[in-house]
């Protein structure tokens, strides 16, 4: 049973939800008021990527945690871990741990770095869930195999396209868009032929919810301006959602008692 790693779960979100409202009370909106410096980690951002400090803009470049509240919630991506098990969920909660801390790298400081590490993120949670489910039937080496081709795939397309902004953003925006909703297409009707989709309806909702939440804050001109709180950015509440699914997703597997185990008999026996 694994009740103790829903408790931790459970402790983790109300703790991080505490968490993102306290640090961006304590640094300020806009970070001017945080006392981090990045300059010494990533060195001088050029002006292609680094604007100031998130959407308020309050604090210094290379210092503070951008939106502090919008940095912080990035790292709820990172609960699904608990559930990491050799035989329950693997591919997504490393997933979405990569994703939450690139996240919340990129949020505090968008250098190029940060950058090339959050399209990575971005764009393995989908073929993570893919592979999990295909995992989860016992084609472990198939499951393998595709993640490892599909992780390869997304580092090609982000070192391949050279960096010219906005250029490289709309030509990396026009990926995500295309390449994620295909997959989970495919992550869906997989789901189905296998049988799964019930158990993984509660969790595939949120992901939807907060997916489509995240491309509103990102399309919305009027959401990327200076607030008074991003308690009332859709992209905060985006963050929440597609970690509440991940976790949810991961928790899904692990309280099926493993995945199923099928047995090729040898040829001849």
């Amino acid at each position: 049973m694994a009740e103790w790693r829903d408790a931790i779960a459970l402790f983790l979100f109300v703790a991080g939800f505490i968490a993102s409202c306290l640090t961006e009370f304590y640094c300020g909106t806009g970070s001017e008021h945080c006392p981090i410096d990045w300059s010494g980690a990533y060195g001088s951002n050029t002006a292609d990527y680094h604007k100031g400090p998130g959407h308020c803009a309050k604090g210094a470049p290379d210092s503070g945690l951008g939106d502090p509240m919008l940095s912080v919630s990035s790292l709820l991506l990172a609960v699904a871990i608990v559930y990491l098990r050799w035989s329950g969920p693997l591919f997504t909660p490393l997933a979405s741990a990569f994703l939450g801390i690139a996240s919340f790298l990129f949020h505090a400081n968008n250098s190029r770095i940060t950058s090339i590490l959050d399209f990575i993120g971005l764009n393995l949670l989908a073929p993570a869930f893919l592979c999990d489910i295909v995992r989860w039937k016992g084609y472990g080496k198939v499951a393998a195999v595709l993640f490892a081709s599909l992780l390869t795939a997304v580092i090609l397309v982000r070192l391949l396209i050279k960096d010219s902004y906005p250029k490289t953003n709309g030509q990396l925006s026009t990926f995500i868009y295309v390449a994620q909703p295909t997959i989970t297409a495919i992550t869906i009707v997989v789901a189905y032929l296998f049988g799964y989709i019930r158990r993984l309806l509660v969790g595939s909702v949120f992901i939807i919810a907060g997916s489509a939440t995240l491309i509103a804050a990102n399309n919305i001109p009027d959401f990327w301006g200076c607030v008074n709180t991003q308690l009332i950015e859709p992209h905060f509440w985006g963050h929440l959602l597609v970690a509440i699914g991940a976790t949810l997703f991961c928790r899904a597997v692990e309280h099926n008692n493993g995945y199923t185990k099928l047995r090729f008999m040898a040829a001849g026996s």
